[in-house]
C-alpha cells in the first residue's frame, strides 16, 4: 500500500505537514466541490480515494467526513500519537478537530464527502447562541448523528443540483451545521454523557436545534418548539435556561441574528428589510432592536463593515 503524494491534488482542503509546509489535506482531486459557491468559512468536497496512507498532518480548520461507500472501509488512524483501529461506514460522521495531529491508513477505496469549517465560523455562531467560543475534540468512532449527516448530504445534493435550494437554504444549512458541530463535539464531554440534573439531554437539544434552524424563516412560537420535542412549555423553558443560561426565545432571536449576519455577508446588496423578513422577523424595527442588542451595532453599520 503506497503513501499518497500531496502535490498532485488541487483540493481546497489544506493542512500542515510535519515540516510546517502547507499541503493538501486530501491527496486526490475532488469529484466536485463548493469552491464556486463562496461559502464563508465552509468548504465541501467529494473525493474518491484509492487505498493508501496519509502521513501526519495538522489542519487549521475542523473537518468532518461522511462516507458514501456501501461497504465499510477498514482504517487505522494515529490521532495525537494514539492508535485507533476502526472502519468508516456510510452515513456516519467522523470528526477531526482543528489542531489535532492525524495520520491514517485505509485498505479499500473510499468514497466520502468532506467538509472543512473554520473555527472562527463556528465560534461566531456558537458565541451568539451559547455565549462563548467552543473548543472541540476529534471523534473518529463514527457518530450516528443522522441530523448532521443529513444536513451535509443535503448541501452535497444542493451543490450537484446547482443551488436547487437557493441561497436562503444554503445559509440556513451552513449555520445549522456549525451549531450542530459545536453542540456535539464541544470539550465539555462526549455526547453520551449524562446531562446535569434539570438540564436538557444532548439528543433533545439536537432535535430542538434542528427544528428551530429549519423554521427560522417562518413564524415560530414557543408552543410549536415544545411540541416538536414532546415537552410542556414550562418544563422546556425552565430546562433550556438552565442548560444554556439564556431564555429559549432569546436563543431563537440569536439564531435569527446569526442567520442574518451570514445573509448580509453573502449578499451585501440585499435590502435590510428583505434580510429581516427572510430571518423570520415581523418588521424591520424588531430586527433592528434584536440586531443591536446581540451585535452591539446597527444592521446598517454591520453591512458597511462587510461590504
Amino acid at each position: 500500500m503506497s503513501s499518497l503524494a500531496f502535490n498532485k491534488a488541487p483540493t481546497n482542503l489544506r493542512a500542515m505537514a510535519a515540516d510546517g509546509d502547507s499541503v493538501p489535506a486530501i491527496p486526490t482531486a475532488p469529484q466536485y466541490g463548493s469552491a464556486a459557491f463562496q461559502w464563508n468559512g465552509f468548504i465541501l468536497e467529494r473525493h474518491l480515494l484509492p487505498a493508501g496512507t496519509l502521513q501526519t498532518t495538522v489542519m487549521t480548520s475542523h473537518c468532518l467526513a461522511i462516507p458514501r461507500s456501501p461497504v465499510p472501509t477498514p482504517i487505522r488512524w494515529q490521532l495525537n500519537n494514539q492508535r485507533i483501529d476502526g472502519a468508516m461506514s456510510a452515513g456516519k460522521v467522523y470528526f477531526r478537530a482543528a489542531g489535532d495531529e492525524l495520520a491514517s491508513t485505509w485498505e479499500n477505496p473510499l468514497d466520502a464527502v468532506f467538509v472543512s469549517i473554520s473555527p472562527d465560523t463556528i465560534g461566531l455562531a456558537h458565541e451568539e447562541a451559547f455565549r462563548g467560543k467552543p473548543a472541540l475534540h476529534s471523534n473518529l468512532s463514527g457518530a450516528n448523528d443522522f441530523g448532521l449527516a443529513q444536513l451535509v448530504l443535503e448541501l452535497d445534493t444542493h451543490i450537484q443540483g446547482s443551488r436547487v435550494g437557493g441561497a436562503l437554504f444554503e445559509q440556513s444549512a451552513l449555520l445549522a451545521c456549525g451549531l450542530r458541530l459545536a453542540s456535539l463535539y464541544a470539550l465539555s464531554g462526549p455526547a453520551t454523557e449524562r446531562p446535569t440534573t434539570g438540564t436538557l439531554a444532548r439528543h433533545t437539544l439536537a432535535r430542538l436545534d434542528d427544528f428551530i434552524l429549519s423554521h427560522l424563516t417562518e413564524p415560530l412560537t414557543i408552543n410549536a418548539i415544545a411540541d416538536a420535542v414532546n415537552m410542556s412549555v414550562y418544563h422546556l423553558c425552565r430546562k433550556f435556561r438552565k442548560t444554556r443560561q439564556v431564555s429559549l426565545w432569546q436563543y431563537v432571536l440569536m439564531c435569527r441574528i446569526a442567520y442574518a449576519r451570514r445573509l448580509m455577508q453573502r449578499n451585501p446588496d440585499m435590502p435590510l428589510l428583505d434580510v429581516a423578513l427572510a430571518c423570520g422577523f415581523d418588521s424591520y424595527t424588531q430586527f433592528f432592536e434584536a440586531f443591536r442588542k446581540f451585535c452591539g451595532m446597527s444592521p446598517r453599520n454591520f453591512g458597511r463593515r462587510v461590504a
